[in-house]
């Protein structure tokens, strides 16, 4: 039973399969109250409030869950926003802008349950003839699958079938953008910024270095704070990007820095401390970053490569980790994607790898 006596009063006892683990004692309420409080966590729980924030004093939710197979998008999207979507810092610029334009695309009195394949071609459709980038589109389309997958799987919506989203996905543009830098423009990269006299061009030198060790993301590398140096334990501590709390994936992972990037980590930290800093490149930030790579850009003649961007650093880390053995299940936790895939797409094999196969296969057997 989910609701027990207890000496103190009621325990609640709830486990439900996909959601966290309830155990609590309620004081001075009879069973009546203890089951309906029970009930309002159940509910709350199904709708996508965080554990942390439960709402023990509740009797019967504060608002009720829309479970019919008449939801239409926009009552979902409604839905979603206020229960699942409601604790993200993207909140404000992301799902409310975006997913307010999807949902009015797709059609917000559309129900959920009527939807058939040729919607999403539809909407697709309307999105291209608006001139949506692939991102954006593919961005709209992650969207609707978080509905979906909420609708099927958390509020039970009867009549609401699967749909294979990734049919629908745009390629971008940048997606086979493959390229790498080589241990020569490495050199010249690092030359010219320390020889730059703009101001962060050395901390920017040092930047472009640690993004080469450790194939962290720019935004990433430019909310590195002091307190994210775990000196004792050799290693950085990944919980944030610039601007943002989080990461992209919202996950926080851990990255060891030996040797040589162990030291300028820690001559970055002393610094920054010396000069009251919070962040280690605290004269660097997404414009000034931009500008000096575009100086780069030039003074090496690669204006017209379309694939010498900063994120190319974070290719060659991968790129290198996975020719000198490393897995790509451990390039993919290095690297902090979500997708497997994706850590594939960065550790490509190089054409002269591809040649050793083709020798290889030639061999007489064994």
């Amino acid at each position: 039973m989910a609701v027990k006596e207890h000496p103190k009063g009621y325990r609640l006892d709830i486990q439900i399969r996909h959601y966290p683990k309830i155990r609590k004692v309620l004081r001075g309420v009879d069973e009546v109250e203890a089951k309906a409080i029970h009930d309002s966590v159940i509910a709350q729980l199904r709708s996508g409030i965080p554990k942390e924030e439960l709402d023990f004093e509740a009797r019967n939710g504060s608002e009720p869950l829309l479970v019919s197979e008449k939801l239409t998008v926009g009552e979902a999207f409604d839905q979603a926003l206020r229960t699942k979507w409601r604790n993200r810092q993207s909140l404000p610029s992301y799902y409310s802008s975006l997913g307010k334009t999807t949902a009015e695309r797709f059609g917000r009195k559309k129900r959920l349950a009527e939807v058939q394949p040729r919607d999403i071609s539809n909407f697709v459709d309307v999105c291209l003839r608006k001139k949506d980038s692939p991102s954006t589109i593919n961005h709209r389309l992650a969207l609707l699958r978080n509905i979906w997958t909420y609708a099927i799987h958390h509020w039970e919506v009867p009549g609401v079938r699967e749909i294979e989203w990734s049919y629908y996905r745009q390629r971008n543009a940048r997606y086979n953008r493959s390229r790498e830098i080589t241990p020569e423009e490495e050199k010249t990269i690092l030359s010219l910024l320390k020889g730059f006299h703009n101001k962060g061009a050395q901390q920017m030198a040092n930047l472009v270095q640690l993004a080469l060790w450790t194939g962290l993301r720019q935004g990433e590398l430019l909310g590195l704070e002091v307190r994210d140096f775990e000196r004792d334990y050799s290693r950085l501590r990944i919980s944030r990007s610039t601007g943002s709390k989080t990461t992209k994936t919202g996950q926080t992972r851990y990255i060891p820095v030996r040797g040589p990037a162990w030291e300028m980590v820690d001559e970055l930290a002393v610094e920054a401390r010396e000069t009251r800093r919070v962040r280690l490149f605290h004269e660097l930030n997404k414009d000034r970053v931009k500008a000096l790579w575009r100086k780069v850009r030039k003074t090496m003649n690669l204006e017209s490569d379309p694939g010498f961007v900063f994120h190319a650093l974070r290719h060659t880390s991968a790129t290198r980790l996975a020719r000198r053995g490393a897995s790509t299940r451990h390039v993919q936790e290095w690297l902090g994607h979500a997708d497997i895939k994706t850590t594939q797409r960065y550790t490509h094999l190089a054409s002269n790898d591809l040649d050793n196969l083709a020798d290889l296969i030639q061999q007489a057997p064994a």
